[in-house]
Order: C-alpha cells, then structure tokens, then sequence
C-alpha cells in the first residue's frame, strides 16, 4: 500500500511539475468525451514517501520482470489473418493506436476501394492526429477520418492526411493474399 501512495506521489508530482502546495485538482483528458479527475492530498502522501528505505525501491525495481530478456512480449505486436495466412504487425505508439487496439481482437469485411486498399468503418471514433504522410507503402494500416480504418496493398504517393496506426510485414504475400474484391479479416494482439 505505501509503495502504491508512494508511486501517486511521484507520478502526481511529475505531472504538475513538482509545485503543488496543498490540496489541487489535476485533470486529464485520454478521450475527448471522457475525463478523470484526480484529487490528492499531497501533504499526506509526503509523510508515506518519507518512511520508505532506498532498499524497499531497489528491490521493488528488481523484483519487476519488464525486459524482452524475460521473455515479455512487445505489447503492440499484432496480426492479421486472412484466410489461413496470417502476417505479423506492430501498432504506432500514438493515442489512436492504442485506443484501436482496445478494440481488438476485431473481425471484419474489407471493402476494395482503388485497386490499392481495403477499408473498414470501426463501430466507434478514434481520436485522430492526421498528417500527410506523402508515401503509402504496402502493408501500412491508417485512420481516416476519426473512423475509417484503411489497410494498403500498394505502394504510391499520396496528398490524403492519415492517421499511422501500424504496419504490416510482407508486403507481396499481403499484397497477392488481399487480392481483388471485398474481404474478411481478423485482426488481433499477438499471443
């Protein structure tokens, strides 16, 4: 329990900049519709902080297992799967991405548009942060808009504003199993 007041302490502090005096309210936004509110005495949290032993943090720090040599995998790694082929991917680390990947895992009808991608409307909005990415390369998955997922199988440039959420590995296996026409998809966090 201290070492969790203690880990709010230091977390508030880092957010505010360490210039908190007394009893204040922080707010953060993750979606536009939604907030949470934090409110802390910090005057109390500072008694907490101060019983603490550098050994009680050392082997706190120690005793967490979060490195690739433990055998953790990378949280963004996802796939697709299309038919029985299925391709490896990794999500941006962007807002977007994250709040897509809460949707997972995620079957779905690709509709053909272009002769280069496959398109999705997601049953929800992302938040978007759309830039010219001036090159789409095969495999690249973007948003469109707030919800119009869009995975590409072709490589051209472009002046359409996207959101990146990840990519795809493969791209002429990609390319030749995505094919012509509409598709089904299942897209999912790699186990």
């Amino acid at each position: 329990m201290k070492k969790c007041l203690f880990g709010v302490a230091i977390f508030s502090c880092l957010l505010t900049g360490c210039s908190i005096g007394g009893n204040e309210t922080v707010r953060s936004s993750i979606y536009s519709s939604n907030s949470i509110e934090l409110n802390s005495d910090f005057s109390s949290l500072e008694t907490e902080k101060s019983s603490f032993s550098d050994s009680d943090i050392d082997e706190s720090v120690q005793s967490s297992d979060f490195s690739i040599e433990n055998g953790i995998q990378d949280t963004n790694a996802i796939t697709i799967t299309i038919g029985n082929e299925i391709f490896e991917g990794i999500l941006n680390d962007n807002l977007s991405a994250q709040e897509f990947k809460n949707l997972l895992p995620l079957t779905m009808t690709m509709t053909e548009l272009n002769g280069n991608e496959k398109y999705y409307n997601l049953p929800e909005n992302l938040s978007k942060s759309s830039e010219n990415v001036d090159t789409i390369n095969t495999g690249d998955l973007m948003l469109y808009g707030l919800n119009t997922l869009v995975l590409f199988y072709e490589d051209f440039a472009t002046s359409y504003s996207y959101t990146p959420i990840g990519s795809f590995d493969d791209p002429n296996r990609l390319r030749n199993a995505l094919g012509n026409g509409n598709i089904e998809v299942m897209l999912q966090l790699s186990e």
